[in-house]
């Protein structure tokens, strides 16, 4: 263990001249260390080095795992030393796609901002508004690192065949081709899965299919594939491509450390009842906080554990999975609060879409209020006379008899 700042010195002379030991001596001592300015200290010289030496893969892959600890840490989320370390990740899948990322290493690189990804959401819960930007910059380091690793080594998948038929009668069957490049450079799909490539199969739950849930009524969920009733009551985008790293077919069920890059299309559809009134997401698109869940069947709710929001615009969300357990691409945008205008409802029944409040409501109310007082208008004078009809006769001569 590096606990002096002599040795700390001589491990980083040796990291520059690509002694690889050394580095792997340095990275080990920044996790275990129990001295934080040390630490902080060897995650420094790990970024400088990594600035002039270029690692090898599995060097690469070796770093990126040794820094896991402390990214992953909420403890240290909020300060300079997280802040080194996912640069020091940036720097280090920068440098490796010259010298050609493998798999292994880019699964450690991703691998590792899984937990960062968890505690940067513990610390937009758990702190005050004013250190919420130290997070928000976290999440762009970590987005900038993700687009990295997805330019060194990605293979894209799109959806090319539907089958219906139910699996335990609550999942149905999808599978997903993989995209081939020509010589131009230019992506095109191939009719039938390639030869010799690995073609999954990934569970999609039906709900999500045909009813796309509504969590509340101010949530947008986007489904895998474009499902609009003829109400028009719920907006879901089609997938616009799926991304694994190289090496990765386990894609039905749990992936292990490789990720699913996964771009959704968003739909400018309007999301009001009434067109008059109609407000469009695109123009929104500004005020809302995308969040990549999936629906845990196990627990019965939706869940973005081991799925981050990479980056989003007003055309295209990419999430980043570590998994595909019901297939984790369902993105929730959760709306701010938009005036006067009605928002469509989405049961298993079909749609419910609020009255809308203008004339003809108010008009509707006033006629029901109208028939009802004329009703008990009536019913009153029916009841007296009733009540006359059948009153007894209680004069003096006959009480006399």
């Amino acid at each position: 263990k590096l606990d002096t700042v002599v040795q700390l010195g001589k491990a980083v002379a040796m990291v520059m001249n690509e002694e690889e030991a050394a580095a792997a001596a340095a990275a080990d001592a920044a996790t275990d260390s129990s001295k934080a300015a040390e630490r902080t200290k060897i995650i420094d010289a790990l970024h400088a080095a990594s600035l002039s030496v270029d690692f090898s893969p599995e060097m690469v892959g070796f770093l990126a795992a040794a820094v896991n600890p402390v990214l992953a840490s909420p403890s240290l989320m909020l300060g300079p030393l997280h802040d080194t370390a996912l640069t020091l990740l940036s720097s280090l899948s920068t440098s490796s796609l010259t010298t050609g990322m493998g798999a292994p290493s880019a699964a450690s690189i991703v691998s590792a901002l899984s937990g960062t990804a968890q505690s940067a959401d513990l610390g937009v819960a758990n702190t005050s508004t004013a250190r919420r930007a130290t997070v928000t910059g976290a999440y762009d380091s970590i987005a900038r690192v993700m687009r990295d690793v997805g330019r060194s080594q990605l293979v894209g998948r799109v959806p090319y065949e539907e089958r219906q038929t139910a699996v335990g009668g609550t999942l149905r069957q999808t599978v997903w081709r993989l995209d081939k490049t020509d010589t131009n450079g230019a992506k095109r799909v191939s009719e039938t899965c390639p030869s010799g490539w690995t073609c999954p199969l990934v569970h999609l739950p039906v709900e999500w299919a045909w009813n796309a849930p509504v969590l509340d009524t101010q949530v947008l969920v986007w489904g895998p594939r474009a499902r609009h009733s003829e109400a028009n009551a719920y907006q879901s985008s089609p997938i616009t491509s799926i991304l694994a790293l190289d090496g990765d077919t386990a894609m039905d069920g749990v992936t292990g450390y490789y990720p699913v890059m996964i771009d959704l299309e968003v739909t400018t559809a309007p999301i009001t009842g009434a067109r008059r009134q109609g407000a469009e997401f695109g123009q929104a698109v500004d005020d809302v906080i995308a969040d990549c869940e999936y629906w845990d069947s196990a627990k019965g709710k939706w869940s973005k554990l081991g799925c981050l929001s990479v980056q989003s615009n007003s055309t295209q969300v990419t999430c980043a999975c570590f998994h595909l357990t019901d297939f984790t691409s369902v993105m929730r945008a959760t709306m701010v609060e938009l005036k006067n205008i009605s928002i469509v409802l989405q049961t298993q029944g079909g749609a419910f879409q609020p009255p809308q409040q203008d004339g003809y409501g108010f008009a509707v109310i006033g006629i029901s209020a109208l028939a009802t007082l004329l009703l008990a208008i009536i019913a009153h004078i029916l009841d007296r006379f009733q009540v006359h009809r059948f009153q007894p006769d209680l004069s003096p001569e006959l009480l006399a008899r």
